[in-house]
Formats: structure tokens, sequence, C-alpha cells
């Protein structure tokens, strides 16, 4: 909510709103991630209802075609993965050879940054994690 608060000016503006048909009242007052994609980013999208967008956004629904090596980094503090959701992941892993699965305590969602919460480093755990693997990969070939 707070990201639509900051950018109100052009998420709510009074095109988008008639538009999707979208009560700016209701956006702001969203007090969950279902709520506000219920009362917003369904309509925005064009899904009939919120489960219908979380069918078509979960990448769980596509995993059958991955094909090629992959590395699933999932951190159990994620506000917006359910613990229960990482067993998606991990029932992969064990499936497919060519895949690894690293679980770790924080990192949030699309977070894993090092340093101060106002000041992080630029380089951030994630990016030393892609690079230790790469070269791992590529050097023990």
């Amino acid at each position: 909510r707070s990201v639509i608060i900051r950018h109100k000016e052009a998420l709510l503006t009074e095109e988008v709103k008639n538009k999707y048909n979208i009560d700016e009242r209701r956006v702001l007052s969203a007090a969950t991630l279902p709520e506000l994609d219920e009362v917003y980013t369904r309509r925005i999208y064009g899904f009939r209802t919120v489960e219908e967008l979380y069918r078509a956004d979960s990448s769980a629904n596509y995993l059958h075609n991955i094909h090629v090596p992959i590395v699933f980094i999932n951190a159990r503090d994620d506000p917006l993965v359910h613990p229960d959701m990482l067993a998606i992941p991990q029932a992969f892993v064990k499936n497919h050879k060519n895949s690894l699965y690293i679980e770790t305590e924080h990192g949030g969602h699309l977070g894993y940054y090092d340093g101060g919460y106002l000041i992080p480093q630029a380089v951030t755990w994630l990016d030393r994690t892609v690079l230790s693997l790469v070269t791992a990969l590529v050097y023990n070939q």
C-alpha cells in the first residue's frame, strides 16, 4: 500500500480509476495484500478474481516448462511466500537432477541486502552467491 500511496499520482489517476472501476478509498484502506489485490491489482491486469490472478502469476504453474539447470533461492522470512509454498521448489529439486534449492533464514522478498537499511552495500549477498555459483559451475565442469 505504501508504494501506491507514494506513487498515487501515477497509479490512481482519474483515467485509471474510471477505466478499471477502482475505488481509491478501498485501495488506500486495504490492510492485507489479498485485499489490495482484490481492489486494485486484479482489476488493472484484467482478472475476474484474485484466485485467477494468483493462479496466473504463480511460478508453480510453470515449473514443468523448465528444461535447463536452475537454482531456487528462497528466504524463510519472505512476507509474500507462505512457508508451505517452499515445498514446491523443494519437490522440483528432488525430481530434477540439474536443479539446486537454497533456503535462507532471512532475505525477505527480493531482498538479500547487505549493510544498513538506509545505506545498503552496492554488492549484495545475492550478487556474491550468484557469482560463486556460476564460478563453481564454470570451473568444475
